[in-house]
């Protein structure tokens, strides 16, 4: 194995290979944190007449902080081939280890109890949250999006309360009664009533915060209204908007 050259060039001798496959303009500000953190430790690799092999993000973070020279190792002894394939390789087999989470997270609590910034480990916001987590977070909702919840045995709203929620009105009622468009309006106007259709062999439920007018009478401040739609009855909920 040839033993390895380490030099310190001036920055402007190293040429960026034109056809870099990778784009990382965006990281530079990241790499430059980075170095000014903990200096410039990884060399670039370079041939002698100057064309970088490997070390382009690291070089443009140089730049931008302004430094005057930065340590190069010469691969002189690669060929033009292995040059072209230690390129990718360079680039590739930062990806080939896994992390073991655990023992990640042990360094990371670590580094936050020396008051560390996180940012300089490379790891992103959304990537330090999930790993400080423990466990994979997801946005995703945690139920399906076409199940419906069972009919409670004792539904909490009874057929003829009124629901107000904000300037809305949510009624539980039978749609097939003239009356029940009535009982939901506030008025002798009403805009546009939603009705969800009657079916035999359906169950549904609608939950809601606000003050409850039973039948008209009374009022109270409760948390959570469950309307009840029985098999044989065309019960349902009216909203007047």
């Amino acid at each position: 194995m040839t033993a390895l050259t380490f030099q310190e060039w001036p920055i402007d001798r190293l040429i960026e290979y034109a056809r870099n496959p990778r784009k990382n303009d965006h990281a530079v500000d990241q790499m430059a944190a980075a170095i000014q953190e903990f200096g410039f430790r990884i060399p670039c690799v370079a041939q002698s007449d100057g064309r970088l092999v490997d070390g382009h993000l690291r070089l443009k973070a140089a730049r931008k902080l302004g430094l005057e020279s930065v340590p190069v190792i010469l691969a002189d002894d690669l060929t033009p081939t292995q040059i072209k394939a230690f390129r990718l390789l360079a680039n590739r087999s930062a990806t080939w280890a896994e992390w073991d989470d655990d023992l990640l997270r042990l360094e990371l609590d670590e580094l936050k109890l020396d008051d560390f910034d996180l940012a300089l480990t490379g790891f992103d916001a959304d990537q330090l949250l999930q790993i400080m987590a423990g466990e994979e977070t997801s946005t995703e909702g945690q139920t399906d999006d076409d199940a419906v919840p069972d009919v409670p045995e004792t539904p909490v709203s009874q057929l003829g309360d009124v629901w107000i929620c904000g300037k809305h009105r949510v009624l539980c009622g039978d749609a097939t009664q003239v009356g029940t468009g009535r009982r939901s309006s506030s008025g002798p106007r009403t805009p546009s009533p939603w009705v969800a259709p009657t079916t035999s062999a359906t169950t549904s439920r609608c939950s809601t915060v606000g003050p409850r007018a039973a039948n008209g009478t009374g009022a109270a401040t409760v948390t959570r209204a469950t309307c009840g739609r029985s098999r044989n009855r065309s019960r349902t909920i009216c909203i007047q908007r």
